[in-house]
């Protein structure tokens, strides 16, 4: 579901006052083109306005703008719930106001396709904004597949205790190790399979996703790693899922995975919205471009995916003294304190 959608359906809904008074806002008062209020720990009973065109808030006593400087009815939530991340907000809201998060949230009324429009074409940026949230399934099928205590993968530095927490699983029949793919909320959006053997031939997928998932709008491991992240200011982003569960095996918890070597649009907001320092952790080789030659740009040029004010920095292993070839940051913990000794700010 798109934020815009969210948006959209509130306004033509009229669902405001729903909102805010599930935040609890003070002698909430329809004003034609507004609604004002008050902070539900404020003496000024009018202290907030929102707009009903464009869910704009404008609180007088606080400052309410999000990691991206926006002030709405988003950023009203985030600022009362203080301990709610965005897509959280995001869900809370739909269920206050009874829309279904997961699902196509509407038939859009067509004077909102037009305003759409004309808002595409008065922006620059042509691309289409990406959901936030990846399609559920049904939790049963895990039932499919056996719990299980993965001997290769506790060699490669998964704890037994860490394959629970993440209801690491086994598919008997294609003799596959099975990582329940779950969103920031918990829910399940997918199921990936790993070869559940060393040796891998040329022909073979070592990594297949058994039913479809968009990957590109989960960040792997924040639900569990979200309180860890907030602690500790730092979030720090792994290719793979594998370098989560190792990380958490260590008592590392701030780690979470996008799936490749460069963070989509929806996973960069992800990350911002965090409002942490964020530090790539990619595998060696990864600023490898074409020819076999270093790409100077590399990490750059993710940097610039972020907003000014997000601080990003990476780990690299320049002169290959403590990565092997291809090796993942985390795929040998006991080097973890010598490689964020190479952690660099990327400018």
């Amino acid at each position: 579901m798109k934020v815009s959608d969210i948006k959209d359906r509130i306004i033509y809904d009229e669902s405001l006052r729903t909102i805010l008074e599930a935040l609890h806002m003070r002698n909430v008062k329809d004003n034609g083109d507004h609604l004002s209020c008050g902070m539900p720990d404020g003496n000024n009973k009018k202290s907030t306005i929102v707009y009903k065109d464009s869910l704009y808030v404008d609180a007088h006593t606080r400052n309410i703008k999000d990691n991206y400087g926006s002030s709405d009815i988003i950023s009203l939530v985030l600022f009362i719930k203080k301990d709610m991340y965005f897509t959280s907000a995001l869900k809370w809201i739909c269920d206050v106001c009874g829309y279904d998060y997961y699902g196509n949230i509407y038939e859009r009324p067509l004077i909102l396709d037009i305003f759409a429009e004309l808002a595409e074409m008065r922006t620059a940026d042509q691309d289409i904004e990406e959901h936030y949230n990846a399609t559920p399934i049904n939790e049963y099928l895990l039932t499919y597949f056996n719990p299980l205590k993965s001997k290769m993968f506790h060699v490669d530095g998964i704890s037994y205790n860490v394959q629970k927490l993440f209801d690491i699983r086994y598919d008997a029949m294609d003799d596959r190790i099975i990582i329940p793919i779950r969103d920031e909320s918990g829910i399940l959006v997918g199921l990936k399979g790993r070869l559940n053997r060393t040796e891998v031939l040329s022909f073979e997928n070592k990594y297949i996703y058994l039913t479809k998932c968009n990957k590109s709008s989960i960040l792997f491991g924040l639900q569990q790693a979200y309180d860890s992240i907030k602690e500790l200011g730092i979030v720090y982003v792994s290719e793979s899922e594998k370098g989560v569960l190792q990380a958490f095996s260590k008592g590392i918890h701030n780690v979470v995975a996008i799936g490749g070597k460069k963070p989509s649009k929806t996973q960069v907001k992800k990350l911002t919205h965090l409002g942490v320092e964020v530090c790539m952790c990619y595998d060696d080789g990864a600023n490898i471009g074409e020819n076999d030659k270093i790409d100077v740009s590399f990490y750059k040029n993710q940097k610039n995916q972020f907003i000014d004010g997000v601080k990003v920095s990476h780990i690299i292993d320049k002169k290959n003294k403590i990565l092997g070839y291809k090796e993942s940051p985390f795929d040998n913990m006991n080097q973890w304190e010598e490689l964020l000794n190479l952690k660099r700010d990327v400018l």
